[in-house]
């Protein structure tokens, strides 16, 4: 995972909280239960940012915070997992395949 995942998560759940689609609990329960995995940082996506990763996002008219997810699909030949239509667009554009979640 890119060193900014637990980031973009905590945002996402902060918008679902603000939006009446998720309790404070559950937000808590969440992260209790995701403590529990095994979540490897990708750290060359933090060199990346202001070269591959810069191109990409300009390629495909992301954001750098999706393009560093598809940079680290394209480097390690994984599969992405997205409901961002432009980072969905832009995987199927550079061969990455797409697990529409």
């Amino acid at each position: 995972m890119p060193v900014l995942w637990r980031h973009e998560l905590a945002n996402a759940l902060l918008y679902g909280a603000r939006k009446g689609r998720i309790t404070e609990q559950q937000i808590e329960t969440f992260f209790n239960e995701l403590g529990r995995l095994v979540v490897i940082l990708d750290l060359e996506s933090w060199d990346q940012a202001t070269g591959e990763t810069r191109r990409l996002a300009l390629a495909h008219g992301l954001t750098v915070y999706d393009a560093v997810y598809l940079e680290l699909a394209m480097h390690r030949k994984l599969p992405l997992a997205t409901f961002g239509t432009d980072l969905q667009k832009a995987a199927e554009a550079v061969d990455v395949s797409v697990v529409r979640p």
